[in-house]
């Protein structure tokens, strides 16, 4: 991958977004959850997409995750 390559990506849902980037280092991917608008977000459910994202991105050799507050 070139060095100065970067990409991104946005999902959402009625209750939450998520934002990921990799704007500094193409070696790094950060993501962010935010509540989307007014909505309420149930209690757990941000907790629940974070681990199964981290469940999943486990998988693919040679990926670590870090969770940073």
């Amino acid at each position: 991958m070139s060095p100065d390559a970067h990409f991104g990506v946005d999902m959402s849902r009625e209750d939450v977004e998520v934002h990921g980037a990799s704007v500094w280092n193409p070696e790094e991917f950060d993501i962010s959850f935010y509540q989307n608008g007014d909505r309420p977000v149930a209690s757990g459910s941000v907790d629940k997409l974070v681990g199964d994202l981290k469940q999943t991105v486990e998988q693919v050799p040679g990926v670590t995750v870090s969770k940073e507050d």
